[in-house]
Order: C-alpha cells, then sequence, then structure tokens
C-alpha cells in the first residue's frame, strides 16, 4: 500500500458549450492519491482558479470566476518494462463546489429550465514512465 500526492497546472482551452457560452479554465489542481492493492487506487484532488465563460448564451454577459472544483477517482495502475512504463485507467465523479461569480446553466439547448452545477461523470487514461 502506498499514497501519492501531487500539484500540477491545469488549461482548459476555450470551448463552446451548448447550455452556457464558451468556458476556459486556467487553475491550480492538487490531490493525493491512496494505493490498496497492487495498482488499485482511490483519488480525491481539488482545482482552484479562474474559470472564464464568455459570450453567455441568453445574456451575452462575460463571466470572471473564482472556480473551486472537487473530484474523486477509482482506477488501476498497470506497469510494464519492470515498473517503468504504466497505464492507469480512472473513473470518477467531480462536482462545482464554488464559484464566485455564477452564470446561468440551463438543461439543454432550448434555454428555458436553469439547472445549476450538477456532479459529471469523468474518464481518464493516463501514460507515465517512472524513472
Amino acid at each position: 500500500m502506498g499514497l501519492a500526492g501531487g500539484l500540477r497546472i491545469n488549461i482548459d482551452f476555450p470551448r463552446d458549450r451548448a447550455t452556457e457560452g464558451r468556458f476556459a479554465d486556467y487553475s491550480l489542481a492538487s490531490g493525493y492519491r491512496q494505493y490498496f492493492w497492487k495498482g488499485l487506487h482511490l483519488e480525491f484532488s481539488q482545482t482552484t482558479g479562474l474559470g472564464v465563460l464568455q459570450n453567455h448564451v441568453k445574456t451575452g454577459k462575460t463571466y470572471n470566476s473564482f472556480d473551486w472544483l472537487g473530484s474523486g477517482y477509482i482506477g488501476y495502475k498497470f506497469e510494464f518494462d519492470k515498473k517503468k512504463l504504466y497505464i492507469l485507467p480512472q473513473f470518477g465523479i467531480a462536482q462545482v463546489l464554488y464559484k464566485s461569480n455564477p452564470w446561468p446553466i440551463y438543461e439543454d439547448e432550448t434555454l428555458t429550465k436553469e439547472v445549476g452545477e450538477t456532479p459529471f461523470l469523468l474518464g481518464s487514461l493516463r501514460f507515465g514512465y517512472n524513472f
């Protein structure tokens, strides 16, 4: 069993969201991973930074917000070549915990029902090399 932690820079380049507008995120992420058996682990992380929404789909406004996101994953680290190379698939859930300048988020493209932030499912596939 082991524990791993880290800090990384996260850049979510601008992209259009049909029920919000053009979103980008510039943040720092930190977290830890707890290994239980061989490569099986749980990982918890948080991301904190600037969320920018431009050209809101209904108001046309730009929103700059200090955002905080929490996430949890379960995964398995498969190691190869004498534990130098690895593949790490993970599945999890995330939720925006705080937004300093919230904007309206709609259920669908009809823009009639506001729903706000809701938890969402995540998946990742990481490839790496241990030094």
